[in-house]
């Protein structure tokens, strides 16, 4: 640990604690097109990432200030539960049976950032 920096462990520790009591089994899918030629490109792919996630509203100061459209919802991810990917604009996120797009639509706010301690990532849903 000596070569470690302690905010390498956060994410662990956040989602040892926090994950069982705030956060809910979700899935992250992502909708991949055909890999054949241009015109005719094939069946697509959707492949599936589980991991822990919960749903909360954005401050009414990120919405007055244009950061986020009115409908958006503030999806938080614990990182350490999604493994070998990260969220992207388009994805969706299912929690508790209601489906999220992730998006970056009507506003300056980025679809995805991740908290300075790397712990969570920060998605703007839209249902």
């Amino acid at each position: 640990m000596a070569d470690s920096n302690i905010l390498d462990i956060v994410p662990g520790i956040v989602a040892d604690v926090a994950g069982p009591l705030l956060f809910r089994d979700a899935e992250l899918y992502r909708t991949l097109p055909g890999t054949g030629p241009a015109h005719n490109p094939g069946q697509g792919s959707t492949p599936k990432w589980g991991c822990r996630a919960l749903v909360t509203n954005w401050r009414d100061s990120t919405k007055a200030g244009g950061l986020v459209a009115a409908v958006d919802r503030k999806i938080l991810i614990l990182a350490e539960t999604l493994e070998g990917t990260e969220p992207q604009n388009g994805d969706s996120v299912v929690i508790q049976g209601k489906t999220y797009r992730i998006t970056a639509d009507g506003g300056s706010q980025p679809a995805v950032t991740r908290d300075p301690a790397r712990a969570v990532w920060v998605c703007r849903g839209r249902a």
